[in-house]
């Protein structure tokens, strides 16, 4: 699985390139397309972020199961909710936020396979 420290890194890089694009297209007058990339960027790291989010407690108790299921729907809500806004209201551009949510996959995917493999953990039992 990927360091909890590593994907914050990689989540930052993305958020980074993503707002200087966003940045450089609204300075071309072409403000619904930077808003479709700003809103690819929070619709491609927030499940990255949140699954690290749950694997970090785990989901042995209840009481975890409850919160990740509860977390699962508040997304798949959001989502819906933004995608709606995207698809019948012409805020911002459809294509952008396509691109946003591939670069932040793309990065995400290059940096935990680019990234040095962790060194192996000694057995305390063996």
């Amino acid at each position: 699985m990927i360091d909890a420290r590593h994907l914050r890194r990689l989540l930052l890089i993305s958020a980074a390139l993503l707002s200087a694009a966003a940045l450089a297209v609204a300075a071309l007058g072409r403000l619904p397309f930077a808003g479709g990339l700003l809103v690819g960027l929070v619709l491609g790291a927030l499940p990255a972020a949140s699954w690290a989010w749950i694997a970090a407690r785990g989901v042995e108790s209840k009481r975890n199961r409850i919160l990740a299921a509860v977390l699962m729907l508040g997304k798949l809500g959001f989502y819906s909710g933004v995608l709606f806004l995207v698809v019948t209201r012409p805020l911002v551009d459809p294509v952008a936020v396509f691109v946003g949510i591939t670069a932040v996959v793309a990065v995400l995917s290059l940096g935990s396979l680019l990234a040095k493999p962790e060194p192996p953990k000694e057995c305390a039992r063996c």
